[in-house]
């Protein structure tokens, strides 16, 4: 079903999750993200989902350096493929996901917040310096899932979208 990507990689980019809600074209798949073209079931809209994993080892020290770059790698991919034959000069709102693999070292529970406070900061200042890229990259939603080092490990994911004015999120996970 997904071609060209590593068996461990649609669920670790939540792709089947997406696939309840919209049909996905393949436009790019590598060894760590998929660029796909999601059509909405109803047909009415259409969206460009850039989705990756990262296997880089972070700290609270360097968790915001290593964000920012993630996103302007994900920036990098979209841009790529704006000229895609598959978009037909169609220009789709594109979200972002970035799944962090390796727990943040050295964290516990109360450094939830603070996690979010500097991924704020990233998205602060992603939007701040590449405002106008963006915007003409139409990127809609940035999505990043972290694990924090607690013993079981704890997912949360931070959500920013421009309709909140990239206000961000955080909603800690149950794993079931």
């Amino acid at each position: 079903e997904y071609r060209g990507i590593r068996a461990t990689l649609p669920d670790l980019i939540e792709l089947p999750l997406i696939q309840n809600e919209f049909t996905l074209s393949p436009l790019r798949h590598g060894r760590v993200f998929a660029l796909d073209l999601g059509v909405s079931k109803d047909k009415k809209s259409e969206v460009v989902f850039a989705r990756g994993a990262s296997h880089v080892r972070t700290g609270l020290d360097t968790f915001e350096a290593t964000t920012l770059g993630d996103l302007l790698t994900s920036f990098d991919i979209i841009e790529r493929f704006l000229h895609s034959p598959v978009l037909d000069k169609r220009h789709p709102a594109a979200q972002i996901f970035v799944h962090m693999v390796p727990p943040i070292s050295k964290t516990t529970d109360r450094d939830l917040k603070y996690v979010q406070v500097l991924f704020a900061s990233a998205v602060q200042q992603c939007v701040a310096e590449y405002g106008p890229r963006i915007l003409k990259l139409r990127i809609s939603r940035i999505e990043l899932k972290v694990w924090m080092e607690t013993s079981p490990p704890t997912p949360l994911r931070l959500v920013a979208s421009s309709s909140l004015g990239w206000e961000v999120k955080a909603f800690q996970e149950t794993l079931d």
